[in-house]
């Protein structure tokens, strides 16, 4: 019998199931002329075994090939990486297919193929056993539902002894068939262990080659950055982590390409917001760009964080990784890319003007909502909110009307149910806020008043239920401070502050009447609802109550002040926690010293000699003395707050002359 002949006889047995039969023509082939059937044919048989899912003859056979070749060294150019990794595909299949407990015929089949590749002269060792592994880690962890990390360590232990020294650029090969060297943590440590003992752990289980899990090393950071070890902190974001997720090449987990994304963007993203916060905004842009480089995309918090920076004129705008480019749209939005630099290779890009400036940094902050949507990183409404400020700075009014009423309902009724903090993806009052208000403040009053009327009739009550999530995001405020918030929306749709003429003088007046007559219903409206007045309410009543001659009324400024939302007392100096707040009081006070002036000016004009002696003037008198005298130390402080004198907390040489004069 010729061995063409054999091994058509073998296929044929093989085709009907008869095992036996082709064992024994085997068998006794060899006995009789020490003759093989050809690796086509084992192929072939081997083919047919795994079909059937009879892992006990592919595996029989395959061990049987092994030895064919060892005799054999030629036959082993018949066996190709392709067909190699086809029939541990099948394996695997076979594997899943096994009741639990089972002996897992892919690792005795693996073992068996790996024996046809160890002659010292085999061609295809490098690619043949790093293709065997890798096959066996992207399908074990895609549809193993038993031990993938198991048949895979096991795997690796059995095959050790076949490894032969490979060449220089086979050194993955080498990690993955010699076993783990490190080994993956997932014990969880942090919240309750003290910096001292959490900074000891962590040295420890590094030094025991141990790679600790990605809550261990931000709880880590965080109380490192808290504790002000800042040298530690750049050891372990710099040093430490570099290693770590190089590290993941010598554990025994089957899928690690995921893993490193997360924790990379995990530590890397703590890394921006710890820049962000000592404004080292060079670090703050390399870290974004790492973390879009890695294939995925900046949260929220981050985009803000940086975003933030850029609104400092004094900070340069850096060219950031444009992302993969693509012709989808997502939740109504088209593909927004980051502005580039018009010179070649530069890494900042040049600034014409303001305008320009406002416009490329909304640009940006578009660029990043589509990349957001693109990898499924979901905005938080904190994000829109600076968004729509971004683009109303930069009148870019269409693409904000675009956002507000397409793109983000579409985004947020997409995301997932069981996302992480979820009260964070619901448009809260504050984005209505600025969407009004940048309608209202481009003269777009009609549009304005629509989504204010929206915001009242369908949003508000939702969001007044105790049940709500407005209700649980804001739970640690008091009720009073929940509906101050609530009712920040109805002091944005009035803009009672006329543009400037042309020249950059102001108008007279200076305010729209209409706008004012506006104002005052919408805080009647806000008092119907039973909402609390905000202090963003406070400042355009106090303007309208001091500076309009149609509504000059100091005793509903004096009033309105009480109740601004400040600490206020008539004898004591206020107590500020916030050093921002020493802007807003300042203000107040300068706007009720400009309205007992007006008052004192409209006295004298109407009483005329008389005015000397009325006791009513003489109150005026006292209340511009009593206020000038508290806004003094107030605005001193409110100006180490601002880098230089603002007109709103200051005043005119004529009306320091005045009150000059009502001292004495």
């Amino acid at each position: 019998m010729s061995q063409s002949e054999l091994s058509r006889s073998i296929e044929k047995l093989g085709a009907a199931d008869d095992w036996e039969g082709v064992w024994k023509l085997i068998n006794g082939a060899w006995t009789s002329t020490t003759m093989e059937p050809d690796t086509a044919s084992m192929q072939q048989l081997i083919d047919h075994a795994l079909a059937k899912k009879n892992g006990r003859q592919a595996v029989r056979l395959a061990q049987k090939l092994s030895t064919i070749i060892s005799c054999n060294r030629l036959a082993a150019n018949a066996i190709t990486d392709e067909w190699i990794v086809a029939v541990l595909c099948s394996a695997v299949k076979l594997t899943n297919s096994l009741a639990a407990g089972k002996k897992h015929p892919f690792v005795d089949f693996s073992i068996a193929l790996f024996s046809v590749d160890v002659m010292p002269d085999g061609p295809k060792l490098d690619r043949v056993q790093f293709r065997v592994l890798r096959c066996a880690d992207r399908l074990l962890a895609r549809n193993s539902a038993r031990g993938a990390a198991s048949i895979l360590a096991e795997l690796n232990a059995a095959t050790a002894k076949y490894v032969v020294p490979l060449n220089t650029d086979s050194e993955q090969v080498v990690r993955s068939v010699q076993g783990p060297k490190w080994t993956y943590s997932t014990e969880k440590h942090g919240k309750d262990m003290s910096y001292p003992d959490l900074k000891k752990w962590y040295i420890d289980a590094v030094a025991r080659r141990v790679i600790p899990t990605i809550f261990n090393i931000r709880q880590l950071l965080i109380k490192a950055q808290k504790h002000g070890d800042h040298e530690f902190w750049e050891t372990v974001i710099s040093k430490d982590f570099p290693k770590l997720m190089d590290a993941f090449k010598f554990t025994s987990l089957t899928t690690t390409t995921q893993l490193i994304k997360y924790y990379k963007k995990a530590v890397w993203s703590l890394a921006i917001s710890t820049y962000a916060s000592r404004k080292d905004f060079d670090k703050v842009i390399d870290y974004f760009g790492r973390i879009i480089n890695a294939g995925t995309f900046p949260a929220s918090d981050e985009c803000i964080e940086l975003l933030k920076l850029m609104e400092d004129d004094k900070v340069t705008l850096p060219v950031l990784p444009m992302g993969r480019k693509t012709t989808t749209t997502i939740c109504g939005m088209k593909p927004a890319y980051m502005p580039q630099s018009t010179s070649t290779g530069s890494k900042t890009i040049d600034v014409e003007s303001p305008a320009h400036r406002a416009k490329l940094i909304a640009q940006m902050g578009l660029a990043m909502l589509y990349s957001s949507l693109q990898h499924k990183e979901w905005p938080t409404d904190y994000f829109y909110g600076l968004l729509l400020g971004l683009l109303a700075r930069a009148q870019m009014i269409d693409e904000l009307q675009h956002v507000f009423t397409v793109v983000m309902p579409a985004a947020m009724s997409s995301v997932p149910a069981d996302i992480l903090n979820p009260l964070l993806y619901e448009t809260g009052p504050l984005v209505w806020v600025t969407a009004i208000q940048a309608m209202s403040n481009n003269s777009k009053f009609d549009l304005a008043k629509q989504w204010f009327d929206e915001y009242r009739a369908d949003v508000l009550p939702k969001l007044c239920e105790q049940s709500s999530s407005f209700a649980k995001r804001w739970s640690k405020l008091s009720g009073q401070s929940r509906l101050a918030i609530l009712a920040e929306p109805y002091y944005a749709a009035a803009q009672i502050t006329r543009p400037l003429n042309t020249d950059g003088t102001s108008p007279t007046p200076w305010y729209n009447l209409q706008q004012v007559e506006w104002l005052l219903e919408l805080d009647q409206l806000r008092e119907q609802d039973k909402l609390t007045r905000p202090f963003e309410g406070v400042i355009p009543l106090l303007q309208v109550f001091t500076h309009t001659d149609e509504y000059l009324n100091v005793d509903k400024a004096e009033a309105l002040i009480k109740n601004v939302g400040l600490p206020y007392s008539e004898t004591k100096e206020p107590q500020v926690t916030q050093p921002e707040n020493y802007f807003k009081l300042a203000w107040c006070y300068r706007m009720m010293v400009d309205g007992h002036l007006n008052m004192f000016l409209q006295q004298k004009k109407k009483l005329g000699t008389a005015f000397k002696t009325d006791s009513g003037v003489a109150k005026t008198k006292e209340r511009i003395i009593f206020w000038f005298k508290k806004l003094d130390p107030v605005r001193t402080k409110a100006l180490q707050e601002i880098s230089e004198d603002d007109p709103r907390i200051s005043f005119t040489k004529e009306q320091l002359i005045m009150i000059h004069k009502l001292f004495k």
